[in-house]
């Protein structure tokens, strides 16, 4: 689990950005999870989590990611 500024720092350093290809969107992978983007046919801007694997360093005991989403940097959701 990302528990100090060293592990985020980490995280955040490793972190891959893999472009879109014809099973999903661009993703970016980081810390065990992958943050999947892409527009729905709507326009709607579709942001989906994932654990990688059973190494997943974000991965809080109860198994649930924590997140914060912000839209031109208000907080619009935490969870």
């Amino acid at each position: 689990m990302i528990s100090s500024a060293a592990d985020a720092e980490r995280a955040n350093d490793d972190a891959q950005f893999h472009p879109a290809d014809m099973y999903a969107g661009p993703t970016l992978e980081i810390g065990g999870t992958w943050v999947f983007v892409s527009f729905e046919p709507d326009g709607t801007l579709l942001i989906g989590v994932a654990s990688k694997d059973d190494d997943c360093t974000a991965t809080r005991p109860d198994g649930t990611i924590p997140i914060k989403v912000t839209v031109d940097g208000e907080t619009v959701h935490t969870g």
